[in-house]
């Protein structure tokens, strides 16, 4: 059952990269060029205009930024609706569920690393190295994993509460558009230190954010404490939890609601 699970998860995740862009002139080069466009949009506006940032590795960490945001939207955005989108399979098919908003964020995941490949250029070009330290990529690996389980469970939250209220689309649409403002994407935490524990809880995309960056540019890490990092991790065990609740609670509903 496992062995099976496994393949279908990749089969659907293989599938919905390949149709994505199905009927696109250029393809795949999407994946490069959103994020890209994305990144020159705010570097004009924060950047040139604002000025919110004049250190020299701020285009860096600010298109990093939107990597790691652009992956937690794609993600998220296709997961929320999984079950409805692939109706057939939840109804017809004999299978795990869950599968299918993690497939959408193995899609998404994919899609991440192949973006990872122009900023990993752009950044030993600008850097003038080859490799970062071991201790950083580990330290990037680690919280990119935890990043992930957050959004598996985000993902399944949101694709069976949508079945049962088809409303969250436009909910989590808003939520998306204020979240890159309340995310340190565009700019650098200055929160005062005694809220930082509260807005690491109630925001647990921006710890691993923070240090997914630092493993490059090791910057504002000095601040985190062990505190921060145990506040994160609770928000974390937190989403899990709920996302087992929503699973046991409303997930045995969901195929009677599509």
């Amino acid at each position: 059952m496992i062995h099976h699970s496994k393949e279908v998860l990749l089969t659907i995740s293989q599938m919905d990269l390949k149709t994505r862009y199905q009927n696109s002139k250029i393809g795949f080069l999407w994946s490069f060029l959103k994020p890209l466009l994305q990144f020159f949009a705010y570097y004009t506006v924060f950047r040139v205009f604002l000025k919110i940032d004049v250190s020299e590795d701020y285009p860096l960490r600010l298109f990093l930024g939107v990597l790691l945001w652009n992956f937690f939207v794609e993600a998220t955005g296709n997961g929320l609706n999984s079950y409805i989108g692939k109706k057939s399979i939840v109804t017809k098919i004999k299978i795990e569920k869950e599968i299918l908003p993690m497939a959408s964020y193995l899609t998404a995941l994919m899609n991440f690393l192949l973006t990872m490949i122009i900023f990993i250029i752009m950044f030993f070009v600008q850097k003038k190295i080859i490799m970062i330290s071991f201790v950083n990529f580990f330290n990037f690996l680690i919280f990119l994993i935890l990043y992930s389980i957050l959004i598996i469970s985000i993902n399944i939250i949101l694709a069976t509460v949508n079945v049962l209220f088809r409303d969250l689309q436009n909910i989590w649409d808003i939520i998306l558009t204020y979240g890159v403002f309340l995310t340190p994407i565009i700019y650098t935490i200055t929160i005062p230190k005694e809220y930082l524990k509260l807005y690491y809880f109630l925001n647990p995309l921006a710890y691993p954010i923070e240090e997914m960056k630092a493993s490059f540019f090791g910057v504002n890490g000095s601040w985190r404490t062990s505190e921060h990092l145990l506040s994160f991790i609770l928000s974390v065990i937190l989403w899990i939890l709920i996302a087992i609740i929503v699973r046991k609670k409303l997930g045995l509903k969901v195929a009677d609601y599509l």
